[in-house]
């Protein structure tokens, strides 16, 4: 289902934005990576079955059948499907390129805006850039992951939530 996305992003950082008018009107800056979601084993481990996956750069997260495998630059962790939070929201982004064909594009705007929106006529070089509706979903443990990754297809939270639920609820207490 999550590997059906066209483009997907781990965010890495996120900061607000003072002045608005030369970031195309957004209120906030995010610093992202290529990801992508697939099925396969983690390093080192043997299994007659594959599991879903997300990776981006050294992070990698696997969906065992009893827990989260947390790969990372630092090491291995394990989270059980109990302590694991996974929120998920539409989220509007600017994109400063091409929108991918199963994103929705929601509404216009421009690189350098004026305080009415429109287009700041200063700037020669001043291009109407869309802005896309993709999902964002967080998984989160007090162990201390936080991950949060976009998907260019919005709408694919609840099917996580309800899959990994199912996952939990077959494991044995």
């Amino acid at each position: 289902m999550l590997a059906s996305c066209r483009k997907t992003w781990r965010i890495d950082a996120q900061a607000a934005v003072h002045d608005r008018k030369y970031h195309a009107g957004a209120g906030s800056l995010v610093k992202r990576k290529d990801a992508h979601f697939g099925k396969g084993l983690p390093p080192k481990v043997k299994s007659n079955l594959e599991v879903p996956y997300v990776k981006a750069g050294p992070m990698a997260l696997y969906f065992m059948p009893d827990r989260v495998l947390v790969y990372s630059a630092a090491g291995v962790g394990a989270i059980a499907y109990k302590d694991l939070q996974v929120t998920g929201m539409s989220r509007q982004f600017i994109e400063d390129g091409s929108v991918t064909s199963d994103a929705t594009v929601v509404g216009r705007t421009w690189r350098y805006v004026n305080k009415s929106g429109g287009p700041d006529r200063r700037f020669k070089n001043n291009r109407e850039l869309p802005i896309a509706l993709y999902e964002e979903i967080s998984f989160r443990s007090a162990s201390g992951l936080n991950e949060v990754y976009q998907l260019s297809k919005h709408s694919l939270t609840a099917t996580v939530h309800v899959e990994l639920k199912r996952t939990e609820a077959a494991l044995p207490t």
